[in-house]
């Protein structure tokens, strides 16, 4: 629209008159004034929705409802943003079918049958960085204003960056979403993973991204994968030993950097699939994941989608904002020996003071964010009042709390260790149990009918037979589905089939083996069990614990008068309230 040319003063004309100058100089403003609402109200915020997977059998069929829910409830209720997905194999509605590229665990009585299912939505794109780098290249993201947000909401796995040394990065500052890394061909059944290269999406990349190829004035994520906090140090980093916070950038995590998350499952049905990254989702679209029904009506603000997942989430899971990660960061480098206020206002043992006395629904500061998220522990704390035997540490020095959680995490660590004694002993039992079962088949001296014994002599008996069917059934879950089905139900009895074989064998050893194998699926059930107790309690106490650290930090900092700290600080709480619209 060119102002200057259509209603040029000149030319303007009332009754037959031509206005006055004062009153041309008015129009030519309230011309400005509507060309600049016109814009504004014909420009969209982005918004991206993203999942890669890594393969078919990684990438779990939670994830694919969680995107799936995610995109078509924001599709459906901000259409002008023309919201994007990326996912998997890039299924989409009206098209061909790429692969079945997402691994559901079906379970019937004791026996679980393997899925393999095409992840379809529509609009869908192949998840990978190629594809990704591809939508940052989009000139729509470069001509974004600075009143425009990009939201990223990410359902992912999440893992630690690899070293060009082969190490993991134990310091978490560069951690990676997995994007999709696997090629097939429909036509000649061949399945592969791709470069290592193409599978990490890291933080440094994504952030170099949205730095580079993004002009809004807020990039605003949701991110539910393992390690997700360390997408928080896209904002956060440390400068001269501070931390340091870009408040254009920041998001809400389900753990911090260091951490695995829960409910990442192939089997949506179970115990299991519960947690923030499902909590969020249905909050945020006010849809269950698993059926599809309104539980509620739908929020526009990720914040409060966040704190309501996490009011609800009473797995292992440590929910945090950025605004959380940064007064967390900021006091671990208080508590270092190094750490030298900033300000003269208080001595080093004054401030560290500030943070030993930390608690939550004790009021220390009387400032309108300190009180806010006082006030949203306090609540998180009563909904995770899971172990009233540690009510006295939760309200005593910090320095205790500390030291119970260390407690709690060497527990976790010897669980661990004692686990990846028995599940490898379990698994090899198991395979030397099926070995025998192949030979057996091969023989003919099994029950097994025609059908079992082709798919025994014509897919089983190498190394990792399981992974291979699983990987067939990607590609004859989408070209001959009879098969694929035929193939999923007999790898589901498969097992229970060698072990009824060998406990009625004349072989001892056969007999041996079987019950050996169904004593270690009951201690092993059990460790796991307590395990997975183990780390909900330490992911309890760990919560609370860098909660009361975030509290006592951002109390530190107003005692402090540090205002470059509390300007960030300012900047990250006003960009959490972004709302989609």
């Amino acid at each position: 629209m060119n102002l200057g040319t259509k209603y040029a003063p000149e030319k303007d004309v009332i009754d037959g008159q031509t206005p006055p100058p004062y009153l041309s100089g008015m129009k030519k403003h309230f011309l400005f004034l509507l060309a600049l609402m016109i814009c504004r109200a014909t420009a969209a915020d982005q918004l991206l929705v993203l999942s890669g997977g890594g393969s078919p059998l990684t990438n779990h069929y939670s994830q694919y409802l969680q995107t799936k829910t995610l995109f078509n409830d924001l599709n459906a209720r901000f259409p002008h943003m023309k919201p994007s997905v990326l996912f998997g194999a890039g299924n989409r509605t009206g098209s061909e079918l790429v692969l079945a590229d997402t691994h559901r665990l079906v379970k019937n009585g004791e026996l679980s049958f393997h899925e393999l299912k095409p992840g379809i939505i529509d609009g869908n794109v192949p998840a990978t960085l190629a594809n990704l780098n591809a939508y940052f290249t989009q000139p729509s993201l470069k001509q974004m204003s600075g009143q425009e947000t990009m939201f990223l909401f990410v359902s992912d796995h999440g893992m630690p960056f690899v070293l060009p040394n082969g190490q993991v990065a134990r310091a978490f500052d560069n951690n990676c979403i997995e994007m999709w890394n696997f090629r097939a061909d429909l036509r000649s059944g061949t399945v592969a993973e791709g470069p290592s290269s193409q599978r990490c999406l890291s933080k440094e990349r994504l952030r170099g991204l949205l730095t580079t190829q993004v002009s809004a004035g807020r990039v605003v994520f949701a991110m539910t994968q393992c390690f997700s906090g360390g997408f928080h140090m896209m904002s956060v980093t440390a400068k001269n030993n501070y931390p340091s916070a870009n408040p254009r950038i920041c998001g809400f995590t389900a753990v911090p950097e260091d951490t695995i998350a829960s409910g990442c499952t192939p089997d949506v049905d179970g115990p299991g699939y519960q947690g923030y990254e499902r909590s969020f989702t249905e909050h945020l679209t006010g849809v269950d994941v698993v059926t599809g029904h309104r539980l509620r009506p739908a929020r526009i603000s990720l914040q409060d989608a966040h704190r309501e997942a996490t009011l609800e989430d009473v797995t292992k899971d440590i929910p945090l904002a950025t605004s959380d990660f940064y007064l967390w960061k900021w006091a671990l480098a208080i508590a270092k020996n190094s750490f030298v206020p900033r300000t003269s206002v208080l001595k080093v043992h004054q401030v560290r003071a500030l943070i030993e006395q930390a608690l939550i629904g004790q009021r220390q500061s009387e400032s309108r964010g300190y009180k806010n998220k006082e006030r949203f522990f306090t609540s998180a704390q009563k909904a995770l009042d899971l172990y009233p035997e540690y009510r006295a540490i939760f309200a005593g020095p910090l320095s205790e709390h500390v030291k119970l959680e260390g407690q709690l995490d060497a527990e976790v660590a010897e669980a661990e260790q004692t686990l990846g004694v028995y599940t490898p002993t379990l698994q090899v039992s198991q395979s030397a149990l099926l070995n025998e079962w192949h030979k057996a088949v091969a023989a003919g001296l099994t029950r097994a009918n025609a059908v079992e014994k082709a798919i025994e002599n014509k897919v089983y008996g190498g190394t990792d037979a399981d992974t291979l069917v699983l990987l067939s059934m990607s590609v004859q879950s989408v070209t001959v589905p009879p098969t694929a089905r035929i193939l999923s139900d007999y790898q589901g009895k498969r097992e229970s089939y060698a072990l009824e074989y060998a406990k009625r064998n004349l072989r001892k050893d056969l007999r041996d083996l079987a019950l050996a194998i169904e004593d270690l699926k009951v201690t092993t059930a059990q460790m796991e069990e307590r395990y997975t107790e183990l780390m909900k309690k330490h992911g309890h106490v760990r919560r609370l614990l860098i909660y009361r650290q975030v509290l006592g930090a951002y109390n530190a900092l107003e005692k402090m008068d540090d205002k470059v700290a509390l300007k960030e600080l300012e900047g990250l709480l006003e960009c959490e309230m972004a709302e989609l619209k």
